[in-house]
């Protein structure tokens, strides 16, 4: 069954919240998350860049920032965000 726009939006910031109560160690253990270095892309500055999933359609491309998660960019197809 297709997921309406609303309920992905609903998805996306469930996990956000997820997301801003965890801790670094918590958030790389979670097998839901699937928090996966980019090898082949690294930002401006050449810090790491990641991939995480924020719901089963939509992944993230993220850097960690000293205790920041900053989320770049979203992508509603999985193999885009690499």
């Amino acid at each position: 069954m297709a997921c309406s726009r609303k309920e992905e939006r609903k998805a996306v910031t469930s996990t956000c919240v997820k997301l801003s109560a965890m801790t670094w160690e918590e958030i790389y253990r979670d097998r839901g998350l699937r928090w996966e270095l980019i090898e082949s892309r690294t930002s401006k500055d050449g810090s790491r860049i990641y991939s995480i999933r924020v719901t089963r359609k939509v992944r993230a491309v993220a850097l960690r920032n000293g205790n920041i998660l900053r989320l770049l960019s979203l992508h509603p197809d999985h193999d885009s965000a690499q």
